[in-house]
């Protein structure tokens, strides 16, 4: 474990490392998800903490919101949204079945992608945070905590 993942508390998914990186389907995508889950890097469980499903393009750099096929935003993680450009394979019923090998599955938030793993590892923060913070009293002098 290096030195980073050490210091977030993070370690590698090395049995995952071919779902990771390889090219994106469905399938991948459903595995990325089971590998992520509880961890804080699935589209569940960072709701409500400003991060959207996107896609980015490591080849340009461009990130893509997820969307629906007719273009409106998804909650989740969705394939058949993304540009012509980036799909390499469709179904006879046309929806996408793999997209281009420098395209990743991630977050954005505030106008910055997060792979799955950095927006784990920065769910896993807040967390820890959060804890340290209730431990300490502040849970009765959150804004958030009531009246």
């Amino acid at each position: 474990m290096g030195a980073r993942a050490a210091r977030f508390g993070f370690r590698p998914l090395r049995r995952f490392a071919r779902v990771l990186h390889g090219k994106l389907t469905a399938d991948t995508l459903r595995q990325q998800r089971r590998a992520f889950r509880a961890r804080g890097g699935t589209s569940e469980e960072t709701v409500g903490r400003g991060f959207e499903p996107a896609f980015q393009d490591t080849d340009t750099g461009l990130t893509y919101p997820s969307r629906y096929p007719d273009g409106r935003r998804a909650p989740v993680h969705l394939l058949d949204g993304l540009p012509d450009r980036l799909v390499e394979e469709r179904d006879s019923a046309g929806n996408v079945t793999c997209v281009k090998r420098s395209v990743v599955a991630g977050f954005s938030r505030a106008g910055r992608f997060y792979t799955r793993a950095e927006t784990a590892r920065l769910m896993e923060k807040d967390r820890q945070h959060t804890e340290e913070w209730d431990r300490a009293g502040g849970a009765a002098r959150r804004p958030d905590a009531g009246e």
